[in-house]
């Protein structure tokens, strides 16, 4: 059972108001000759050690989940954070409000940031911002940052060794028009395949294998410079 954040606070009491009593004089110290001779035979100083070395495990421990607690909500909420902004970016642009729908993907590009470990984010938010630049009339506009987010998510993926966020990747550099880095993207899903792997992960491998082939035989197949 994971602590709360009340209960930590409560150790931390619990332990400070020990301390100060026992700085006062609260605590009573049996100091007379019969204890001390006892004291040398069952050595209540080792035990009081090991009873301290208990506690501080404890706090260290309770700590310790309360903080991995707190990263895994705060990881959840991030995540569910840029879904909720694209979804008002979805709205604005479905109303053609160009203004509110560019507000909201500057705040899902913020959380899909911040979102290290989720390479769907960043893959997400390029998609969005591809969309806006389509609505307002300008094709040509952030071709580059789009490219910076998918290699930020192609980072992220590998990291989880996700077979099928490296080829929704490479599908979507070859779309940009990167197809050296596409290649890339073929590469790696290429060392992530595994015989564990599922028939549909090797069939949009080969998938994406087959379309960038036929990519690299047009005569005019060049990768954009970036």
């Amino acid at each position: 059972m994971r602590a709360t954040a009340a209960e930590i606070r409560g150790w931390m009491g619990l332990r400070s108001e020990l301390r100060d009593r026992s700085a006062l004089g609260v605590l009573p110290r049996l100091e007379t000759k019969s204890f001390q001779q006892a004291r040398l035979l069952v050595g209540p100083d080792r035990g009081r050690g090991a009873s301290r070395l208990v506690l501080a495990v404890a706090l260290v421990t309770v700590t310790a989940l309360a903080v991995a607690e707190w990263q895994a909500s705060r990881r959840a909420w991030v995540a569910l954070s840029w879904q909720a902004d694209l979804g008002r970016f979805s709205l604005a642009l479905s109303n053609m409000n160009l203004d509110a729908a560019a507000e909201a993907w500057a705040d899902a590009y913020r959380s899909a940031m911040d979102a290290d470990r989720d390479w769907r984010g960043p893959v997400a938010v390029a998609e969005a911002w591809q969309e806006l630049v389509r609505r307002a009339g300008n094709g040509a506009n952030g071709s580059w940052g789009v490219r910076k987010l998918y290699l930020t998510a192609l980072a992220r993926a590998v990291d989880w060794a996700d077979i099928d966020g490296v080829i929704v990747i490479g599908n979507a550099l070859s779309d940009l028009g990167d197809l050296d880095e596409a290649e890339r993207c073929v590469r790696l899903a290429r060392r992530l395949a595994t015989s564990a792997s599922r028939d549909g992960q090797r069939s949009k491998l080969e998938a994406l294998e087959s379309r960038l082939n036929a990519a690299l035989r047009q005569p005019d197949a060049e990768s954009h410079a970036w």
